[in-house]
């Protein structure tokens, strides 16, 4: 099977993706977003939703020109709150009007 990436959109968008603790998860992202390069030519914006432990500066870690890469951290205590909080609190503020352009 021949796979053809897509072409260029007039419109962009924003890609929200949040991340694990895991070191499974951070290879994950690099992997997804290697394929978002091929085939997603209309991304501005990538919102990386940084869950591990502390800060990994996964950013740093995705190189796309001409796409403003941004993590942002989950702060949360995952001792008094649901383990899935930080998740979700950091992907709705991905999800934020912060980011449109």
């Amino acid at each position: 099977m021949t796979v053809t990436p897509r072409t260029s959109s007039p419109e962009s968008c924003a890609i929200v993706i949040p991340v694990g603790p895991s070191d499974a998860e951070v290879a994950g992202l690099i992997d997804l977003t290697d394929s978002l390069r091929v085939f997603a030519s209309n991304v501005s914006h990538l919102i990386i939703i940084d869950d591990g432990v502390t800060p990994r500066g996964l950013d740093d870690l995705i190189a796309w020109p001409g796409v403003d890469v941004v993590s942002l951290r989950t702060a949360l205590s995952k001792k008094w709150v649901s383990v899935y909080a930080a998740q979700v609190a950091g992907t709705m503020i991905g999800r934020s009007d912060r980011f449109t352009t």
